[in-house]
């Protein structure tokens, strides 16, 4: 819902208005705030297997920083659902939940998160799926060295630095 910063007397003095007139012209304008709110888009839920292993990374490491086990717990229960819900049929990991195979920046990001979370928990189930990950990774490497950015045969390129996302390659020797 629309929130105020300002009491209404304040923006009539800041305005040289009269309150009446502020207050009134809020009550006008509150519906259409909330009508036009109402077309916004909502929240993405999409679950992506780079962003959430770079989200488990980010509580594993909130963790070790704070200690506040809050972090540690959201960084196992995302861990353990990626895990059960990122293979397909033949358990090769998937980009997003059923969709298409992941990318080599998917199975950098969670093996960092994994990593992250080994360090955190010394669950050894995240240093070996860690190491299943990278090991999987090693057969999307290019043949002349470096991971590319997506899996399109028309546009394959390898970058070494970080853009929106962090360099596959980067990452992967990371």
């Amino acid at each position: 819902a629309p929130a105020r910063r300002k009491t209404f007397a304040e923006v009539a003095t800041a305005l040289h208005l009269k309150e009446k007139d502020v207050s009134d012209a809020w009550a006008r304008a509150r519906p259409l705030l909330r009508a036009a709110r109402a077309g916004i888009a909502r929240r993405d839920d999409k679950v992506v297997a780079a962003w959430n292993g770079l989200a488990i990374e980010a509580f594993s490491s909130g963790f070790l920083i704070t200690g506040e086990t809050r972090y540690r717990d959201v960084a196992v229960v995302a861990a353990d659902a990626l895990w059960r819900d990122l293979h397909d049929a033949n358990g090769a990991l998937t980009r997003t939940p059923g969709g298409a195979p992941a990318f080599a920046i998917d199975y950098a990001d969670l093996a960092e998160g994994y990593l992250s979370l080994f360090e955190a928990t010394s669950d050894p189930r995240w240093l070996t799926r860690t190491e299943s990950l990278l090991h999987d990774a090693s057969t999307l490497e290019a043949t002349d060295g470096g991971f590319y950015d997506g899996r399109s045969d028309f546009a394959r390129s390898i970058t070494l630095d970080d853009g929106v996302e962090p360099s596959p390659t980067a990452a992967t020797l990371h």
